[in-house]
């Protein structure tokens, strides 16, 4: 009766989630035995702002570590909607990424973890790419990461090799300022000049962001 847009819907247990055909929201479908046949109803009414005025564009679904329903968003963010049906829990989060549009996204199983996956529209060094990125684990914290991989950025690049004071190679950032993380050690905000950036010490292990 309410219909559905053209991206594929997502199925939680014995619940159908949908993007709605018109007006940009999101719907759950589920058997409900006191009506004796199926309802629907909209799962955006407790965030109306994140929906209207927008329309969905992609959807996928991750189960482990948390149940997380992953959408995209028309303007380009990412929304979560934090998902347990059986215990009535639905609750929506929004994200941006720095310098970017988010414009797909995919959920793979990897090991105990299901990672998200996206489509990330950037413009950096004077250029317009598209960036296929990937979510670390949520496992990954501060408490349990070694800290030469202690990072936790937007568009992060990593180099790993024997130590080194010049890092090249970094064309697609050419022109841009980036943070550094070298063995670890948070070293000085550099701009990215000729595809490159030199380090005052010698590392083996470094992240541009």
């Amino acid at each position: 009766y309410i219909g559905a847009n053209n991206v594929q819907p997502i199925i939680v247990n014995n619940t159908v989630l949908y993007a709605t055909a018109r007006g940009g929201h999101m719907q759950e479908m589920s058997y409900n035995w006191q009506a004796n046949g199926y309802q629907s109803s909209d799962l955006s009414l407790r965030a109306t702002h994140l929906f209207d005025g927008y329309v969905v564009v992609d959807m996928a679904y991750g189960k482990s570590p948390y149940p997380v329903m992953w959408s995209v968003r028309s303007d380009g963010r990412l929304l979560g909607l934090t998902y347990v049906p059986e215990q009535q829990v639905g609750a929506w989060h929004y994200h941006t990424t720095a310098k970017g549009e988010f414009k797909s996204c995919a959920v793979v199983a990897e090991g105990p973890f299901d990672i998200l996956y996206v489509v990330v529209k950037r413009t950096l060094g004077g250029r317009t790419s598209h960036y296929i990125e990937r979510m670390a684990p949520p496992a990954m914290t501060w408490e349990t990461t070694e800290q030469t991989e202690a990072y936790f950025v937007d568009c992060g690049l990593t180099r790993r090799g024997p130590p080194a004071t010049t890092f090249s190679g970094l064309w697609h950032l050419n022109g841009e300022m980036v943070d550094i993380l070298a063995d670890g050690a948070v070293m000085k905000r550099q701009q990215v000049v000729n595809g490159r950036v030199t380090l005052s010490g010698a590392g083996a292990e470094l992240l541009a962001n």
